[in-house]
């Protein structure tokens, strides 16, 4: 990315990037929310802390793949089968200089979280974006998970300029050669 992709110019996702960051150097874990398009997917992206290595995960996966992708993507010779998968959460638990970034945590199979659960209680830290549903599903099938994630609800950015009031998403860029008579309050 270049150094203009990684400018952020909003007050609350600079404080949410340091609070992301904080919690993944505890190995504690984190949920970002926010309605369709209001940056979530751009947000994960500025996540590259210094001293650990992000392992980006599909949210579409059964625990078998999810668990052998995570390792996959850290070079560990890895096959996706039933069979592997305590041996690999053993594996995922023992992990100690990284951190999983799972996109789109609405799609999550529910037969995944139980084992996300293990993997955040074994310290290693998770950071989960999606939409609000995910924390209403946990909310009522598993409080104990949504209990040990730090929850940043993002908002759409306001921009404010000539009378102009235009709500942005992180990865919209939006110019204006003439002020529309209809948006000018």
């Amino acid at each position: 990315m270049s150094r203009k992709e990684d400018f952020i110019n909003d007050k609350r996702r600079i404080s949410y990037l340091g609070a992301t960051y904080s919690r993944i150097y505890r190995g504690q874990s984190v949920l970002i929310e926010g309605d369709y398009g209001v940056g979530k997917s751009r947000f994960l992206k500025l996540l590259r802390p210094k001293k650990l290595h992000a392992v980006r995960v599909e949210s579409l996966f059964n625990i078998h793949e999810t668990l052998a992708a995570i390792l996959k993507e850290l070079n560990y010779d890895t096959k996706a089968t039933y069979r592997r998968t305590p041996e690999y959460l053993r594996m995922v638990c023992s992990l100690s200089s990284c951190f999983i970034v799972i996109d789109e945590a609405n799609d999550i199979d529910p037969r995944v979280w139980p084992y996300m659960k293990r993997i955040i209680d074994a310290g290693v830290s998770v950071v989960f974006a999606g939409l609000p549903k995910v924390r209403t599903y946990l909310t009522s099938e598993h409080p104990d998970i949504l209990s040990r994630l730090k929850t940043l609800v993002l908002y759409p950015i306001v921009v404010e300029d000539f009378g102009v009031c235009a709500y942005l998403s992180l990865n919209i860029r939006i110019s204006i050669r003439k002020p529309l008579n209809k948006y000018i309050w």
